[in-house]
């Protein structure tokens, strides 16, 4: 039985982040140091977020499936290149204009694009419109995907808790340094 648009689950999350996540580090970034409680010393500029997955707009992920993927797959695929806009996670499918782009004359070739992209996990359809679709920014992104908002929190939790924990770190080499210096 062919699938239609309407089977697959429509979400107000991207569920391919959770995929991402893994792939943020943390750096601590060490320049000009400045005086804070205690005469305790730290750098100014903090922490940096980084994604060190190779970042040419295409990832890794997506190169296996898109030879499986049929003309009107690709054409789908391209329209959407075309419209996704800078480190945003979700594009909006105008049929009129997705039909001119590919050449159709048939909504029908476009929705076969799509069910294609949402069966190789191009896609995930998204809440709040019919032809509201997430990407998946692990085959492909435009911008920095650690800038998406839902991920923005993420990293600025993990921007915090290194800060923290550097914090920590230069306390207790300080009292350690006193303690040494006092002997």
């Amino acid at each position: 039985m062919k699938k239609k648009l309407s089977d697959y689950v429509q979400s107000d999350d991207n569920l391919f982040l959770t995929e991402l996540l893994p792939t943020f580090k943390a750096d601590a970034v060490h320049s000009v140091l400045k005086k804070v409680e205690e005469g305790l010393l730290l750098p100014t500029t903090g922490v940096k977020v980084r994604d060190d997955e190779t970042f040419i707009k295409w990832y890794r992920g997506s190169y296996e499936g898109i030879g499986e993927l049929s003309n009107s797959g690709i054409r789908v695929l391209s329209y959407i290149l075309k419209r996704l806009k800078t480190n945003k996670d979700w594009v909006l499918i105008d049929m009129e204009e997705c039909m001119a782009h590919c050449g159709y004359t048939s909504v029908q070739a476009v929705r076969n694009g799509l069910l294609e992209l949402l069966e190789y996990r191009y896609i995930q359809r998204k809440s709040g419109g019919a032809n509201m679709y997430f990407i998946n920014p692990n085959y492909f992104f435009n911008g920095q995907r650690h800038m998406i908002d839902t991920l923005y929190d993420y990293t600025s939790k993990l921007k915090n808790d290194l800060y923290e924990n550097m914090k920590l770190e230069w306390k207790l080499k300080k009292e350690k340094a006193e303690k040494n210096g006092k002997k």
